[in-house]
Formats: C-alpha cells, sequence, structure tokens
C-alpha cells in the first residue's frame, strides 16, 4: 500500500528513519546537529509591558507563499511583522490577569547549519468552500541574510 505526502511530510518521514537507522552508532543525533534550530515567541502585554515568551524547536520551516512575491518578504512577515491581539481577539495577561492588547512576534533564535524551507501553496476561498493552489510567480534569492529574522544578540556573537 502506498500513501501520497508533500514534501514537508516526506522529509519528517526520512529524517524520522534516518535517525531510527543511526542510534547507537558514530551519525547518532546527525539530523538534530545538522538540522535543528530554535524559534522564540513573544507576546507582549501593551497595557503592562509583560513579556510572555516561549521556545520552539523546529528541523524545517514553511514560509506562506499566499500574497508574498519573495521568500524575503514571507520570512519578513513571519518574523518582523506583528500580529496584534485586539478587538474581539484579546490576549489573557498573567500580570493584568484580564483581557487586554498585545503584540505577538517570532524570532529564528538559534539557526541550524542548513535551512529546509517548504512552501505553503494551498489557501482556503471561504466564499467556494474550496482549497486552491497558489500559482503565482515567487523568487527565491541565491543568498539570505537571515540577520534581520532573528532575535538580537550580542555584537560579536553571532
Amino acid at each position: 500500500e502506498t500513501s501520497q505526502h508533500d514534501v514537508q511530510e516526506l522529509n519528517r518521514i526520512l529524517f524520522s528513519a534516518l535517525e531510527h537507522s543511526l542510534v547507537d552508532t558514530s551519525g547518532s543525533g546527525l539530523i538534530h546537529r545538522l538540522y535543528h534550530g530554535t524559534i522564540v515567541n513573544n507576546i507582549v502585554c501593551r497595557e503592562c509591558g509583560n513579556v510572555s515568551q516561549r521556545r520552539e524547536d523546529f528541523l524545517d520551516l514553511t514560509a506562506c507563499v499566499c500574497g508574498m512575491g519573495s521568500l524575503e518578504s514571507a520570512l519578513w512577515s513571519m518574523f518582523v511583522g506583528e500580529e496584534m491581539f485586539e478587538g474581539n481577539n484579546l490576549y489573557r495577561c498573567a500580570k493584568c490577569d484580564r483581557l487586554v492588547t498585545a503584540a505577538k512576534s517570532a524570532k529564528l533564535q538559534e539557526l541550524p547549519p542548513f535551512i529546509t524551507m517548504s512552501l505553503l501553496r494551498f489557501s482556503f476561498d471561504f466564499a467556494k468552500c474550496e482549497r486552491y493552489k497558489e500559482t503565482g510567480r515567487y523568487t527565491f534569492p541565491l543568498t539570505i541574510n537571515l540577520r534581520p529574522f532573528c532575535e538580537q544578540v550580542r555584537e560579536g556573537s553571532f
């Protein structure tokens, strides 16, 4: 029996199989050393300034292409732009102990030697109640500076 997978699923299955086959060998931990990174998610209360922080591990990153023309614009949206919690979508601040306006952002905290980027090319049309594939032009640079998308670090430690 065969099943169909997207590239991201195939990559994860492959990484899992490699990790399993390398247990108790000199290659144990190879996938982790080559592809593991972390993202730090911050939510800042706009009332008291309290920062709620959560670290998230990754082996690959998923970039949404909907409305984006390039990998840089997708990364800018993911790691520079802020998502606001306001109106009917307020955040419960632990320090204020109530619903407040807040800003959510994410930054790359630890970069692996190799980053695999998956493109999220499917969107949902709520009017038609169906999924569709983004088919517009999307550009990739030959090299990319990830510093603008990273958590601020001490000078010389990056």
